[in-house]
């Protein structure tokens, strides 16, 4: 399973946009999985010249050639100010757009988890390098 996340042009029509990307999942060969609709969030910092974009995420499963293909297409798009496409493996939970208990205009994409020893922490990239060669 991967998951997109992206941000959308506020000046663009975000629900023609999501359209675009959905098809464009679906008819590379993909089904998508969950879909959580854009919603209009404040940027840390401003992002061609935006200080807020459309926030939204769609979790989809999809052969691992065709991402490629995907990525480009996404690239191509000039209404999407960013993006970022992951497989599950790293994403421990699905993304969400509840807001944090400390900055109600924030939007969280993970929880902190504890540090690591040197030791734990080598292992665990050492599993992450050998599935990701798979």
């Amino acid at each position: 399973m991967y998951h997109l996340a992206y941000f959308i042009n506020p000046k663009s029509n975000q629900e023609k946009i999501e359209s675009e990307i959905l098809k464009l999942i679906k008819q590379s060969g993909g089904e998508v999985v969950e879909h959580e609709s854009a919603k209009l969030k404040s940027l840390a910092y401003p992002i061609q010249h935006f200080r807020e974009g459309f926030f939204g995420f769609i979790n989809f499963k999809i052969k691992k050639l065709q991402i490629t293909e995907i990525n480009k297409k996404l690239s191509l798009n000039q209404e999407l100010l960013r993006y970022s496409i992951f497989k599950q493996e790293f994403a421990k939970k699905p993304l969400s757009l509840e807001k944090s208990p400390k900055d109600k205009k924030s939007v969280v994409l993970h929880k902190k988890q504890p540090k690591l020893k040197i030791d734990e922490l080598d292992k665990e990239l050492d599993q992450m390098l050998d599935q990701s060669l798979e």
